[in-house]
């Protein structure tokens, strides 16, 4: 019995594929061509976007992420949906079997999809650990643009 399959959508993905890529392109050159001194904050966050991007560190949370979604699988989900039937009926679509689990839910792929999220995860680790690398590059042209910004407001 399919209820409902838990996938991330290409218009959630693509979007953040394409921020991600046009952050990592030119900014980076453009930031160390102007030279800006990096300030403390600049460099605490690459040093955490180095860390985030660490094949070890990676690893773990990818690990971890597959085992927290292992075990969601077995959560028990059938008496969570007939409460919410009972305070609020005809809100559910279909009748959920009193003893249904979340891998019930998910359906017949359910036993690939922790495997799935850690894959993804790692995926998302190193796109993160990557735009955060271009930000904390680009923090010190962020400060000094709104200090710009701030010293023409007041001058008006």
């Amino acid at each position: 019995m399919v209820f409902a399959k838990i996938t991330l959508p290409i218009q959630v993905i693509a979007p953040i594929s394409v921020i991600a890529l046009a952050l990592m392109a030119s900014p980076t050159a453009y930031a160390n061509s102007n030279a800006a001194p990096v300030s403390d904050a600049s460099a605490e966050m690459i040093a955490i976007a180095d860390e985030m991007s660490r094949p070890e560190n990676v690893k773990k949370i990818a690990n971890m992420v597959e085992d927290i979604a292992g075990a969601m699988m077995e959560m028990p989900v059938g008496q969570m949906a007939a409460a919410i039937e009972k305070a609020s009926p005809g809100i559910l679509k279909s009748s959920i079997p009193a003893s249904a689990t979340v891998a019930d839910l998910a359906g017949k792929d359910a036993d690939k999809l922790p495997r799935e999220f850690a894959t993804k995860t790692r995926d998302m680790m190193a796109m993160a650990g990557s735009f955060a690398r271009v930000f904390a590059e680009l923090l010190p042209q962020f400060e000094r643009m709104s200090k710009d910004m701030e010293k023409r407001v007041r001058n008006r």
